[in-house]
């Protein structure tokens, strides 16, 4: 039985009919990533969250009691993926829905992103599938092979999906993480204190989640050896271990852009589709990169990123599986537009449009999915679509624009998209002065600030993104007393909700709260009886 339809305003434009879970997609040029081929003037039969049918127009009719969606002139492919990306405020979920991607997952997670994978998959919330990380795994944090074991463990049995290293760790800790792993992958960065030959070679490691990794364990630990020899080594060691690589080539090229120039970089990306907290992390006065290099570094990132895009191609050409990531929120880095940036790299880096959507598509879902029919078009395949205007098989920048997207089986128009993005921006920048005077562990200078406006008639309304934000933020500075405080304003100004009451069973635990917190998490389940951590963790107390 299908889930109830969002509650969305204009969900239905341009579909004839009005049945979301039924519908065909006619006259439509369909590329499927089974192979190179276009499909021209194809109609595609959705029901119940998969495709039914798929076949040339003549020969494929709308169903009766279906909806149609007018495909003529159009490009249909797997909706994109981003295999590495930062949430905190939800409404990034929206903004990856507006440039067409359809899964993401979060690279550094908490219980938090469990609640809220358990809030898309139940659609409580509208946007891309969810997966995550759980925290990151590396020193100081983890020091030993006992810790690394309890920590696998309590990540296994907390569902993460990927365990995600980041930072030092030696050999014999890796190696008792990966046996208390299990099946629960290893991705991530390469210990840096280590040389990439050998974590490789220990077998630990399922992904690597950045091709600047081969800079600093490889290429740097190589000495004055060619480039050429450093990639060929690079090659054989991750073909041999039978490794992911994510590149995230755009991140790595906007940190050089910083550096080069900030106040242009600026200036020629879309600042108002990234949440309030990512803006305050960009500007001259907070930004990482700004204050670590130098203008005279440039030259050195160019360098490295050539070596990158080299190395890049060099993998692709030997099979290895590439995934698109593009460490979204990191500075520089706009959640949704930056997979079409990373779209674009891969183009330049040698490989063909086809290839470079099948890594922005059917290579992520499969990866995040374990489904093999995922990220295809084809009959029995999950309904996760992206319909285009124009040919990205000519032109990759074809898929920036997307003329709609079937989210598990529901078709969401791009007027649609494009007008939640825009208001979810504008109500984003109402915000961004309170979020200016917010700090992790402290929101006396906001919360004075936001009294000082509503005594004037004009404070702005904050979103329940907003406040669990800057809760996880809190958490994450270990200070939960202020992101209590967070969620009791959040639930006191915005009513209660499902998402934000599994927030505070979480908070009101690390706090030792604990038949508070029980309480807090059956509020939540009576609000949303869907929600699956929330019951997992009932459930655990029991």
């Amino acid at each position: 039985m299908r889930r109830p339809l969002f509650i969305l305003s204009g969900i239905l434009t341009a579909c004839i009919n009005n049945d979301p879970d039924r519908f065909v997609i006619s006259h439509v040029n369909v590329i499927a990533m089974d192979d190179d081929q276009l499909r021209r003037d194809y109609s595609v039969v959705i029901q119940d969250g998969r495709i039914r049918e798929l076949g040339p127009a003549a020969s494929v009719s709308v169903p009766r009691g279906f909806g149609e969606v007018p495909g003529e002139g159009r490009y249909l492919l797997p909706s994109l993926v981003d295999t590495h990306a930062h949430v905190c405020d939800a409404g990034d979920l929206t903004t990856y829905l507006a440039y067409g991607v359809g899964a993401i997952r979060n690279m550094r997670g908490t219980p938090f992103h469990l609640h809220l994978r358990s809030a898309v998959a139940a659609s409580l919330l509208t946007g891309p599938r969810f997966f995550t990380a759980g925290p990151y795994t590396s020193a100081p944090r983890i020091s030993d092979p006992r810790a690394a074991r309890r920590d696998a463990a309590e990540q296994r049995a907390l569902g993460y999906d990927v365990i995600k290293l980041h930072g030092r760790m030696d050999l014999e800790t890796l190696a008792a993480l990966s046996a208390a792993a299990g099946e629960l992958p290893i991705v991530g960065h390469v210990p840096r204190d280590q040389d990439l030959a050998d974590v490789l070679k220990a077998g630990v490691m399922r992904e690597i989640s950045h091709a600047e990794e081969y800079i600093y364990t490889l290429r740097d630990r190589r000495g004055g050896q060619p480039r050429d020899a450093v990639i060929r080594e690079a090659v054989r060691l991750t073909r041999a271990a039978n490794v992911t690589v994510v590149p995230t080539l755009s991140t790595f090229r906007a940190i050089g852009e910083q550096v080069r120039d900030l106040e242009e970089t600026l200036s020629s990306l879309p600042l108002e589709h990234l949440s309030p907290f990512s803006v305050r992390s960009i500007r001259p006065d907070q930004n990482r990169y700004a204050r670590r290099f130098e203008p005279a570094d440039t030259a050195w990132f160019q360098d490295q990123l050539l070596f990158q895009q080299q190395l890049v191609e060099a993998l692709h050409r030997a099979q290895v599986t590439l995934l698109l990531g593009t460490d979204a929120n990191n500075p520089g880095s706009i959640p949704g537009f930056s997979v079409h940036e990373e779209l674009e790299l891969l183009v330049a880096a040698g490989l063909a449009p086809i290839e470079a959507l099948h890594v922005g598509t059917r290579a992520g879902w499969v990866a995040l999915t374990g489904e093999a029919t995922a990220g295809r078009i084809r009959a029995g395949a999950p309904a996760e679509l992206l319909l285009v205007a124009g040919n990205p098989l000519d032109d990759i920048r074809h898929a920036r624009r997307p003329a709609g997207i079937v989210r598990d089986g529901r078709w969401i128009p791009g007027d649609t998209l494009r007008l939640w993005l825009a208001q979810l921006t504008a109500r984003r920048g109402a915000e961004q002065p309170f979020v200016d005077r917010l700090w992790d562990n402290t929101m006396e200078d906001a919360l004075s600030w936001l009294e000082d406006r509503t005594a004037a008639g004009d404070a702005p309304e904050i979103r329940t993104d907003t406040w669990r934000c800057q809760a996880e933020l809190a958490v994450r500075d270990g200070v939960p007393e202020v992101a209590l405080d967070a969620l009791d304003r959040a639930l006191a100004a915005n009513g209660a909700d499902a998402l934000t009451l599994a927030y505070r069973g979480e908070v009101l635990s690390l706090l030792g709260r604990h038949e508070e917190a029980v309480a807090a998490w059956r509020a939540a389940l009576a609000t949303g009886p869907q929600l699956q951590f929330v019951r997992q963790r009932l459930e655990a107390d029991h």
